[in-house]
C-alpha cells in the first residue's frame, strides 16, 4: 500500500511501515474496521508530508508465540528470533524454524514494488528506487511484530529514523541466556541508528507493556523524551472499543502521543 502527500514535489521523505503479526497493509473483510489495516497511522504520517509504503511480507506466524517463545521448538535454538527476522527481511535460509523464499523477503518484495512503480511512471526519490535503496535516508515504523522488523533494520542496517508502536520485544532462547531476558540479537554490540533517532509509543493496558518498556530501556530510549505512553480505554476510527495493543496504532485520539514519539 502506498499513500502519497498532496504536495508530491516537496515530500519530507519516504516512510516504510511494517504491520503486526498476521496482518497485511490491505485486508478486505479483515479484522480491522478499515480495509487498510493501519489507515489511522498512515494518514498521520502522510499529513506530516511523508510518502508512505506499507509492506506486505512473510507474516503468517508469530515469532514469540509460534516460533521462538518458551512454548515453541525454537526456544532450544540459539539466536532463534534474530535468525527468523533476518530471514524474513533477506529471504535467505538462516533459520530452521521458518522458511522464507528469497522472492518473499522484504528486500526483494520492496525492490520489485519499486521496479513496478517505475514501470508505471511513478519515480520515487533517487535514494528509494529499485536496485538503489539508501536505507540511511529511509524512515521506518512498525506495530507489534512489525516494530521488531523496524528495529532490526535500524540496528543492523541504519536508517534515518525508526518508530515503534506497541513493540518490540522478542523472548530470549534458552541457549546461553544473558543477564537481561531479551533475545540474543538485541545484545549484539553496535547499533547503526542512534537512540536519539528512534522513538516508541505504548499504551499501559497493552498486555505486553512491561516487556516493551524493558526493550525501550535496554536499547537506550528515554521515557517522555523518546518513548511515550498513554492510559485509558480507546476506540478505533469506527468508534469500536479496541484493546491497548491495537490502540497504539489504531486509536485516533492518540495521534498526539504517536507524533511525540515518531516525528
Amino acid at each position: 500500500m502506498i499513500a502519497v502527500p498532496e504536495d508530491w514535489i516537496r515530500i519530507k521523505g519516504v516512510w516504510l511501515h511494517f504491520g503486526g503479526a498476521f496482518g497485511s497493509p490491505y485486508q478486505p473483510g479483515g479484522r480491522s474496521a478499515d480495509e487498510f489495516t493501519a489507515q489511522v497511522w498512515m494518514q498521520e504520517v502522510v499529513q506530516q508530508g511523508f510518502l508512505v509504503v506499507g509492506m506486505a511480507y512473510a507474516n503468517s506466524t508469530s515469532i514469540n508465540a509460534d516460533m521462538c517463545g518458551p512454548s515453541t521448538a525454537g526456544f532450544a535454538v540459539d539466536n532463534c528470533a534474530g535468525d527468523v527476522r533476518r530471514e524474513v527481511i533477506e529471504g535467505v535460509d538462516y533459520s530452521r524454524v521458518i522458511d522464507v523464499a528469497r522472492a518473499d523477503g522484504v528486500y526483494n518484495r520492496l525492490d520489485r514494488l519499486l521496479a513496478y512503480l517505475a514501470s508505471r511512471g511513478l519515480n520515487m526519490p533517487s535514494y528509494f528506487r529499485s536496485g538503489a535503496i539508501d536505507w540511511s535516508q529511509v524512515h521506518l515504523s512498525g506495530h507489534s511484530q512489525g516494530a521488531g522488523h523496524a528495529y532490526y533494520l535500524a540496528k543492523t542496517v541504519g536508517v534515518q529514523s525508526a518508530c515503534f508502536l506497541g513493540g518490540p520485544y522478542d523472548f530470549e532462547d534458552r541457549i546461553n541466556p544473558g543477564a537481561t531476558p531479551i533475545a540474543d540479537w538485541y545484545s549484539v554490540p553496535g547499533t547503526k541508528t542512534a537512540a536519539a533517532n528512534m522513538g516508541a509509543f505504548v499504551v499501559t493496558t497493552d498486555a505486553s507493556y512491561a516487556t516493551f518498556v524493558l526493550t525501550y530501556d535496554f536499547i537506550g530510549l528515554r521515557k517522555n523524551v523518546t518513548w511515550f505512553e498513554a492510559t485509558g480505554n480507546h476506540v478505533n476510527a469506527a468508534g469500536v472499543p479496541i484493546d491497548g495493543h491495537a490502540a497504539s496504532v489504531g486509536a485516533p485520539a492518540l495521534a498526539r502521543e504517536r507524533a511525540n514519539a515518531c516525528f
